[in-house]
């Protein structure tokens, strides 16, 4: 279980103690106490070593990402009620939930003929002790489910924001024991071949019933439309590959499965999916410095996942971000007739995109503060050249705060440009604003969902572009709007001298990158955007180096003249840990070799 989910394990493996010892307590053998307590310790102790194979690994990249959070809240109260609680063991009733809140149920399900079973299993005549202690463990699991400092225990000493009670699932499996147990000795019954078929019959029914009712309650859009929208990414992706050899990223601008004007959500694990190469995305051991800059950039406004709604252009550029996938035009890049439109979206082709590498004068991009997210990217691109540059300049605006919103009036420069925006301070809920860009609705916008900047539309024959944000908003007047705009010719003159010295790939795979980088002088910086880990193992010309420590991308020292690099990367922790699960189990086997030994010279001295 280790292996396959180390969440799910972790909640299995705190189970497993407690029910160690509700069996240990029933059996009542109190001389084998210590033996069967010992035993068991080391089986769990060996257990968790021979999974370090990948658990180590995983457990290491935790610890760059959500590893390291502290939001546990052991405040004393309770998540649910008794009446929420009784509906969760009723078919059809599933949580109401949307993402960022606390959840207002529990999904505790698995048949009513299981909960009949169980109520026979305790007016049974077993064995009494027996039954208190399944009383006891039910209601520590219920207690658990419901109690929020002992929630948080079972979902690792941390606050789950979403999906509430994750170990329902354990609460489940020992309702379904309990039924196991009073069948196997309290119904005589269960053997009648008309009981077996009734009760076949009545299990299949809910079960079909209440699974097609938590499938609808997910699914956005039909499941047929979904398989249409699935191979039809499929396509454009595949498309997208065979029409490029050099290494590139792509970021999608608009989801699948929402109305036009809610397109909120981003596309998170789509690059997964369809196998191309994403910054966006959500995982549980992703690399903290790397959402740390994209927040910064002004990408998005949550720490937690990198999300991609609106493209930036300088930023785009220096990332790689070549082709952009959206359902609106994109400022500043070319669309692409000819690869169609797929799923209502067309290719866009920023020409301004650099190669994975290119020679900075500085890469201590790590330290930069700056007021908002448009000075940033100023200090950020003045960094890596060496040379003050201000691509992005202020505009003037003007807000009015309106009955039901605000709106801000900006005024559009006369040189060529892209405006960008955001409004900060925006309260959290999601659906209770929209923001509309020359009065047309553009999303909702909220910090949860993690919107954050926009490209703002030059209005038709007027100089004053408008940005209005609409809802129930409480704190209207504290609203303030960020608005900037992209000098087009200072960003070109800028991403020329990047392109001067960049790193040509000669081949990539999963996990080994081979490329060459010419250098004018020795000791240039070449930085590739490549986040920095220590799992990668580099050398240049065929010699082992050592990338730059505590750099949010992989920077290495070149020498004058011809480099070829080749990089290849292993898991941190992955040797060890499979010495570590070769350890455990040798030892396992050492153990039950012996422990065999042991007993059949115990059985022969008792047989003699």
């Amino acid at each position: 279980m280790i292996i396959c989910n180390w969440y799910m394990a972790y909640m299995c493996c705190l189970f497993s103690v407690l029910y160690f010892f509700f069996e240990l307590f029933c059996a009542g053998e109190k001389k084998k106490y210590v033996v069967s307590i010992v035993q068991y310790g080391v089986t769990m102790l060996l257990a968790v070593m021979g999974s370090m194979v990948l658990f180590l690994p995983t457990a290491m990249n935790l610890l760059q990402g959500k590893g390291i959070e502290s939001t546990t809240d052991y405040t004393p109260g309770f998540h649910i009620g008794i009446k929420t609680l009784i509906k969760g063991l009723l078919p059809g009733v599933w949580m109401q939930k949307s993402f960022g809140t606390e959840s207002q149920g529990i999904m505790l399900f698995c048949g009513t003929f299981v909960l009949f079973c169980v109520v026979a299993y305790f007016l049974s005549k077993r064995n009494l002790k027996e039954k208190v202690l399944s009383a006891v463990l039910m209601i520590f699991l219920v207690v658990s489910a419901t109690f929020i400092p002992l929630e948080n225990v079972w979902n690792g000493f941390r606050k789950a924001n979403s999906y509430y009670c994750r170990f329902s699932f354990i609460i489940v499996f020992f309702i379904i024991y309990l039924t196991a147990a009073y069948l196997e000795k309290g119904a005589k019954f269960i053997h009648k071949k008309w009981f077996k078929s009734v009760v076949c019959v009545w299990i299949s029914v809910e079960l079909l019933f209440n699974g097609y009712s938590i499938v609808k309650s997910f699914a956005p859009v039909e499941g047929h439309k979904y398989s249409e929208y699935d191979e039809q990414q499929q396509e454009r992706f595949n498309s997208l590959e065979g029409s490029d050899d050099d290494f590139y990223r792509t970021e999608q601008a608009s989801v699948a499965g929402e109305d036009k004007g809610a397109n909120y959500l981003g596309v998170f694990n789509e690059g997964l999916q369809f196998g191309y190469h994403s910054f966006a995305t959500y995982t549980s051991t992703i690399n903290s410095a790397l959402t740390e800059l994209y927040h910064k950039c002004g990408y998005h406004d949550y720490y937690k996942f990198m999300q991609y709604n609106e493209p930036l252009l300088l930023t785009d550029s220096l990332w790689g971000i070549k082709y952009i996938i959206s359902d609106h035009d994109i400022e500043g890049c070319k669309k692409d007739i000819d690869a169609g439109v797929i799923n209502d979206k067309s290719v866009y082709l920023n020409p301004y995109a650099l190669n994975l590498g290119y020679r900075v004068q500085d890469a201590d991009i790590e330290n930069i503060e700056a007021e908002n997210a448009f000075e940033y990217q100023n200090m950020l691109l003045s960094t890596l050249l060496g040379e003050n540059i201000q691509c992005f300049k202020k505009v003037d605006s003007q807000k009015t705060v309106l009955e039901d919103g605000d709106e801000f009036q900006i005024k559009v420069p006369e040189q060529e440009h892209i405006l960008y925006g955001y409004i900060d301070h925006v309260i959290k809920n999601a659906a209770q604003t929209v923001i509309f860009i020359n009065g047309k609705a553009r999303t909702t916008y909220s910090r949860v969902t993690s919107y954050k900047t926009f490209q703002i539309d030059d209005p038709e024959q007027s100089d004053i572009a408008t940005v209005t944000l609409k809802g129930n908003i409480p704190n209207k007047d504290e609203l303030e709007g960020v608005f900037y705009y992209l000098d087009m010719r200072e960003f070109r003159a800028a991403i020329e001298k990047l392109k001067t010295e960049m790193f040509q790939i000669e081949d990539y795979t999963e996990g080994s990158v081979t490329g060459t980088y010419t250098a004018t002088e020795d000791n240039e910086k070449l930085m590739l955007t490549i986040p920095y880990d220590k799992g990668w193992r580099i050398e240049c010309n065929g010699k082992t180096v050592t990338a730059d420590a505590d750099r949010t991308f992989t920077v290495l020292t070149m020498n004058k003249g011809e480099n070829k690099i080749t990089m290849k990367y292993i898991s941190p922790g992955f040797r060890e840990g499979a010495i570590i699960s070769l350890l455990a189990i040798l030892l396992f086997v050492i153990w039950q070799r012996a422990e065999k030994k042991r007993m059949m010279k115990f059985c022969g001295e008792v047989h003699i």
